[in-house]
């Protein structure tokens, strides 16, 4: 109640924004048959191995046994 109007207009389309995509990953996912994995939001994108290697230790559902070759 205390955010400008301007404010809560963003916050609610963001708010918007977001069920769409979770929507949209639920809808691939039943569709395809695909899992869907969960990669954490970054204001400035990986730009070297070491950043795009936390970024993927980070991530949650990425079906590394069916990505990575068998040892």
């Amino acid at each position: 109640p205390d955010l400008p109007a301007a404010a809560g207009h963003v916050v609610a389309q963001w708010r918007a924004e977001t069920v769409r995509q979770a929507d949209a990953r639920g809808e691939f996912s039943t569709r395809y048959g695909a899992r869907v994995a969960t990669v954490p939001w970054q204001p400035d994108a990986p730009t070297d191995l070491a950043g795009l290697e936390t970024l993927l230790q980070e991530a949650e559902g990425i079906p590394w046994e069916d990505l990575l070759p068998e040892a």
